[in-house]
């Protein structure tokens, strides 16, 4: 994305990036075995003696339960790094080295910024958006925003956003959400039958 995020907002929300190089995960002060524990780095393949990180060439965002607790990591793909496999990837949870409190959850389990649903109760209106970046412009604008982990999911969260007065739904303007709008409408009514 070439959005520029506020850098209170990138610290406030522990946002980070995985270089091409790993410079920035041996600079972390975290050792090997660690790093392994969080999986941010995967051991060698078989024959090879090198380790490599998955989300390497992405932008790292933390993905919190309804407490805050990180969860989840999700990378999402540096396009000035080429082309990539996969545009998003989430360190699955179940992973052997995920930290127990991680449980079995991923960052396809979560809404986006799912703690903050507190403020979007309190001021009446929430910014429902698919990924991370649109979420975290909205609430650059103070605007209380939570994002989906892809636009099929709107049936799967959508109860969690009763008690909010206003929903919008800030979908990407693609094919793929266009064809999901009378299921994505259908259950943001059942999600706030009085909106």
């Amino acid at each position: 994305s070439t959005r520029a995020l506020p850098k209170g907002l990138v610290f406030r929300e522990q946002l980070g990036y995985i270089d091409p190089g790993g410079e920035v995960l041996r600079a972390s002060g975290l050792s090997g075995r660690q790093l392994l524990q969080l999986g941010l780095l995967k051991p060698p393949f078989e024959g090879q003696t090198k380790y490599y990180s998955l989300l390497q060439n992405r932008f790292i965002f933390p993905v919190r339960n309804v407490h805050g607790e990180v969860v989840s990591l999700k990378g999402r793909w540096d396009p000035s790094c080429g082309e990539a496999t996969a545009k998003n990837l989430s360190l699955p949870s179940e992973h052997e080295y995920a930290p127990s409190h991680w449980g079995r959850f991923s960052g396809w389990d979560q809404l986006y910024q799912e703690h903050h649903l507190w403020k979007a109760r309190q001021d009446g209106l929430v910014l429902l958006c698919e990924g991370e970046i649109d979420t975290l412009t909205g609430q650059a604008f103070d605007i209380p925003s939570a994002g989906l982990p892809g636009n099929q999911a709107i049936e799967k969260f959508a109860s969690r956003l009763g008690g909010i007065a206003r929903i919008y739904d800030a979908g990407d303007n693609d094919d793929a959400t266009e064809s999901k709008m009378p299921r994505r409408l259908f259950a943001l009514q059942v999600a706030n039958p009085e909106a």
